[in-house]
């Protein structure tokens, strides 16, 4: 019984429940350093912020698109956008690039 007692805690004391990758809210903690890790990468590798767009330096949109048919969604994405430097940019509306 006395080992028992020993894990309360005293009457209105905060305890840890949870530390660790156990800890409430880690997920995000985790995917937040992920992506800061993966910024840090392509800008030491390539001398350019991946989040940056490198035409008019705002911050990009952060999506992830999904596909089974990636070489359908492609196709579609090139009728409207040209690609430069790597970087797909919507064509103006002569059909030229802005």
């Amino acid at each position: 019984m006395a080992r028992m007692i020993y894990f309360l805690p005293v009457k209105h004391k905060k305890m840890i429940r949870y530390y660790g990758l156990y800890a409430h809210g880690i997920k995000d903690k985790l995917a937040e350093i992920d992506r800061r890790t993966w910024a840090r990468a392509i800008e030491h590798s390539f001398l350019k912020n991946p989040e940056i767009c490198p035409r008019c330096s705002t911050a990009m949109r952060k999506e992830t698109v999904f596909s089974f048919f990636a070489d359908k969604e492609i196709r579609k994405l090139l009728e409207t956008h040209e690609i430069e430097e790597g970087y797909f940019l919507p064509r103006g509306s002569a059909g030229e690039p802005p």
